[in-house]
């Protein structure tokens, strides 16, 4: 049985991936053109679960080799060139049943591999890729305690934003931006380090009377994500706290200049109302 996952690609909207790494979905094979049937000079089958890119010249290719004797198989996933399906480069495999989804950056020049361990919720990660030549070159970045991640593209792919969910500290979001061929971190919107929650920190750099001081003690929630980017600039930030005290929340809209120093522009502080929609979606 297929299991599918919403994804959302920048500004373009919401596309249905087919991420089931277990079982082979009939499609075209690269080697053979036949639907369903792997190459006889092989021994893995292959199909193309996952999305091709935006200008329609690459595709991801996942593959399972036979068992071995002790019944263990390598599942790879490929990059491949679309209409001749030639494979252009490995982009990763694992020797356990994983489920892979990808995100295209709307140019077809860089995409985020989402990866996820069947049966293991924690060993979830993901991979940021940039067209590099003839080739897709992995982003470093640096690790974290995150359970998992994601990738927001801003529109013309010289920044995207970087969601760190994690289960002991929430979430939080850094920034990345192309400079000179080479990736570089941004300055971080908030103190990871600080006693105030980030929805604290943010507020009083857009306004000193915003104090937010509800739930600045050692909060249960303190969750800072971006939604989306309205422009090459400018990015939507969600903040939630929630403790003793209460819940708050709010949307920031940060603004980039060229250099990637960024300034608040626009505070909105969510009504009880707006919080409890959010929540009811997410549930």
């Amino acid at each position: 049985m297929k299991k599918f996952v919403a994804v959302t690609v920048a500004c373009l909207g919401t596309i249905l991936v087919s991420i089931s790494a277990q079982t082979p979905s009939p499609s075209p094979d690269a080697s053979t053109g036949e639907e369903g049937t792997a190459d006889e000079n092989t021994d893995h089958t292959e199909r193309c679960d996952c999305p091709s890119s935006p200008d329609g010249e690459f595709a991801v290719l996942a593959s399972d080799t036979e068992e071995d004797s002790f019944g263990d198989r390598l599942q790879i996933i490929d990059l491949i060139e679309k209409k001749s399906g030639q494979k252009l480069q490995r982009i990763d495999d694992a020797t356990m049943p994983v489920l892979w989804s990808v995100l295209w950056a709307p140019d077809s020049n860089g995409f985020a591999l989402r990866t996820k361990v069947v049966g293991h919720p924690r060993l979830e990660d993901t991979y940021v890729y940039f067209r590099s030549g003839e080739t897709f070159r992995k982003i470093e970045l640096p690790e974290s305690d995150a359970y998992y991640t994601s990738v927001v593209w801003a529109p013309d792919l010289k920044r995207f934003a970087y969601n760190l969910y994690s289960r002991l500290t929430g979430t939080t979001v850094e920034f990345y931006q192309l400079r000179n061929d080479k990736w570089v971190a941004l300055q971080s919107p908030v103190d990871r380090a600080s006693k105030h929650t980030q929805l604290a920190q943010l507020a009083r750099k857009y306004s000193p009377k915003n104090a937010y001081r509800k739930g600045d003690s050692s909060p249960e929630s303190d969750d800072l994500e971006a939604r989306s980017w309205t422009g090459a600039d400018t990015v939507i930030l969600y903040a939630h706290s929630e403790g003793n005290g209460g819940e708050a929340a709010a949307l920031f809209t940060l603004k980039f200049d060229e250099a990637g120093n960024w300034k608040i522009i626009k505070m909105h502080q969510m009504s009880k109302k707006e919080i409890d929609a959010r929540n009811d979606d997410q549930h």
